[in-house]
C-alpha cells in the first residue's frame, strides 16, 4: 500500500519555506531596531544575539527544505562564531578591555 508523505509530496512543506522562513524574518525586521537603538549597551548586545539567532533559525530551515546539508554546517560554525563574539563583546562591557 501506497502511503502519502505530507512533508514531500504535492503541497507539502518543502513548497512553503518562504512562510516558514517569514516568521524568524519577521522578528528579524522587529527587533533590528534593538540592536542599534538599545537603551544601554546590554540591551544592544541581547538585540545583536538575537538576530543571530534568527538567522542560524532561517540556515537551518533553509538547509532542510532544500536538502543541502552544507547550509546547516554552516549554521553550526555561524553559530558558534557568533557565542564566542557574544562572550567577547559582553566582556569588553563589563571591564572596558579585551
Amino acid at each position: 500500500m501506497y502511503v502519502k508523505n505530507s512533508l514531500t509530496g504535492p503541497g507539502g512543506w518543502r513548497n512553503n519555506v518562504v512562510s516558514y522562513c517569514a516568521v524568524p524574518w519577521d522578528l528579524y525586521r522587529r527587533n533590528r531596531y534593538q540592536a542599534v537603538f538599545g537603551p544601554h549597551p546590554p540591551d544592544r548586545l541581547v538585540g545583536l544575539d538575537t538576530l543571530n539567532t534568527l538567522v542560524i533559525v532561517s540556515m537551518v530551515v533553509l538547509g532542510a527544505a532544500f536538502e543541502n546539508p552544507i547550509y546547516i554546517d554552516v549554521a553550526i560554525v555561524y553559530g558558534l562564531l557568533s557565542f564566542v563574539a557574544t562572550l567577547f563583546i559582553a566582556k569588553y562591557i563589563e571591564k572596558g578591555t579585551f
